[in-house]
């Protein structure tokens, strides 16, 4: 999803009612695959759908089983309603209160079983499944799950730790092209100006990826990116702007390819929406708000966050919500990566320092931990931490590593937990796995623990210019931080002495010989740390 800046104040207008220490779900079963038939009309808001839910039994005496589904509102006259629910030609008895729906099996069945049950429901979503007219008029239907929302039209176990496959046929008329997760299947069009169409995920997602995007829509097919198919879909009006700005996502792709590997989905998608957030990234389905096909390129920022997250966030999930930093910090980082790769190191330069000063505000606000379990509403979790300070860690995590050691550990994180879940205890494990460093302190003092080092620093030269001191003192009233930031000596014509410092105590003093007086001198000046220092003195030289 596109960063906290953009989404402030649509987050106000989300009535965010789901909390972060929602149960998982059931340890006795669980869904590995979802088909959902959806008949979508004109003439009403009221869908009618008949969801097919393959689960399979992980425990012994399970007589029935709870999906989230919202049920129906009957003051607004929103919400779904359940008709029936089958197993094969049996009738299920089922119960539906508010956000539930309990379902009777019809005998107990034996440990590893796998079952599936139809449901057939119908109603006018109240959210999740947003029906509205974009910026043209147009009539569009457009999925919009996270966090939690995606209950609100479809019968699922709504959590990011619940991932499954998922089929979606998707009837409507002819008029609307429709896309959604993974492959096209089918297109059949009938007589009566209706038109069928399938589509097919099979890797695991989780429910906040499980979309469809019915529209007017004018596609384009882009060269395949390392064999990835690459896709442009836009509104008529918008095609030339709109194949402009999402023809550099083979860019983005071939960049992350080269380094994480091979794209985990079976195609990427780049959809013009209208939704409620600026970029979400549902799997090879990514939607971008309508605001952003301007045509002149300016959102490259955001594609190149969002086909991240198909990478950290859609393969590779968090377990839990308070989880979210590994999906959002990481696509955060590869936005970064991405800019300094294409714009250079002055644009990069720019963003770090910007990130910072939004860490020390956040900070100076709320002073919490980047994974911060006592966050109860899920919309909170979409602030500076999760995002720019995930994205600052990371960074401080390659210039503690090294260039190689981290990306073989982000590469090996990804491979070992690709279509799964992932805790940020398995990440650390992955990178000292390769590092063969103990990465236990840098993630309790940059995970864990709030606040940031301040430093005040002094540095001043003696024996002719030969000898130089540095002194060093963490000014925050908080823990002791230790850092590796990198202090650099710079001479005429770009020449310089590097050294890496270790600092680990409120104040530090270094001292060594060098072979001639400085001409200035910086703290971290690639701004691998995150640290202020504001209190930053100027060096001094004897007279």
């Amino acid at each position: 999803m596109s960063r906290p800046r953009k989404l402030i104040f649509l987050i106000l207008l989300v009535p965010a009612l789901a909390r972060a220490d929602s149960d998982p779900g059931p340890r006795e079963w669980k869904p590995f695959h979802y088909r959902f038939r959806i008949l979508l009309s004109d003439s009403t808001n009221r869908i009618q759908a008949i969801a097919g839910v393959d689960f399979k039994l992980l425990g012994r005496g399970v007589r029935e089983i709870s999906l989230d589904l919202d049920g129906l509102d009957t003051a607004t006259g929103k919400g779904m309603v359940v008709h029936s629910v089958r197993l094969g030609e049996k009738e299920l008895s089922f119960f539906q209160a508010r956000e539930r729906l309990t379902i009777r099996l019809d005998r107990l069945h034996p440990k590893g079983d796998s079952i599936r049950v139809e449901i057939s429901y119908s109603g006018i979503p109240s959210d999740g499944l947003i029906i509205s007219r974009n910026k043209f008029g147009d009539r569009t239907f457009f999925g919009d799950n996270w966090p939690d929302r995606a209950h609100d039209w479809l019968p699922v176990l709504d959590h990011p730790s619940r991932k499954a496959t998922v089929d979606f046929e998707v009837e409507a008329p002819s008029t609307y092209r429709v896309v959604s997760n993974g492959r096209l299947e089918s297109i059949l069009r009938g007589d009566s100006g209706r038109t069928i169409t399938r589509w097919k995920e099979s890797v695991p997602i989780s429910t906040k990826l499980m979309v469809i995007g019915v529209a007017r829509f004018s596609v384009q097919y882009l060269p395949d990116a390392y064999g990835v198919p690459v896709e442009t879909w836009v509104y008529p009006r918008d095609s030339l702007k709109g194949d402009y700005d999402f023809a550099v996502a083979g860019k983005v792709l071939n960049l992350y390819q080269k380094y994480l590997g091979p794209f985990p989905f079976e195609k990427c998608a780049n959809v013009e929406s209208t939704t409620r957030y600026g970029g979400m990234e549902n799997a090879s389905c990514i939607f971008y708000t309508e605001k952003e096909v301007t045509g002149k390129r300016a959102n490259q920022a955001t594609i190149a966050h969002e086909i991240a997250h198909q990478w950290f966030g859609d393969d590779v999930s968090e377990a839990d919500w308070s989880q979210i930093w590994l999906s959002e910090g990481f696509a955060e980082f590869f936005e970064d990566f991405y800019t300094g790769s294409v714009f250079g190191k002055d644009s990069l330069a720019q963003i770090l320092s910007r990130q910072k000063k939004m860490v020390f505000a956040y900070d100076r606000k709320e002073h919490a931990p980047l994974v911060d379990p006592s966050i109860t509403r899920l919309n909170d979790l979409l602030n500076v931490n999760s995002y720019q300070k995930g994205a600052l860690v990371l960074r401080m995590l390659e210039h503690r590593l090294g260039e190689k050691d981290f990306w073989d550990g982000l590469r090996l994180y990804h491979e070992k937990y690709r279509h799964g879940n992932a805790w940020t205890k398995d990440f650390r494990h992955c990178m000292e796995q390769e590092s063969h460093k103990n990465l236990k302190r840098f993630f309790r003092q940059w995970v864990h623990v709030s606040g940031y080092p301040v430093l005040s620093w002094t540095w001043k030269t003696g024996k002719g210019g030969h000898r130089f001191d540095l002194s060093i003192h963490q000014m925050q009233a908080g823990p002791v931080f230790r850092i590796d930031p990198d202090l650099i000596l710079y001479y005429g014509h770009q020449d310089t002495i590097v050294r890496r410092l270790d600092i680990r105590s409120r104040a530090t003093r270094r001292g060594w010989s060098i072979p001639a007086e400085p001409d200035s001198v910086k703290l971290d000046p690639d701004q691998w740390i995150l640290m202020d220092q504001k209190f930053q003195a100027t060096g001094s030289r004897p007279r």
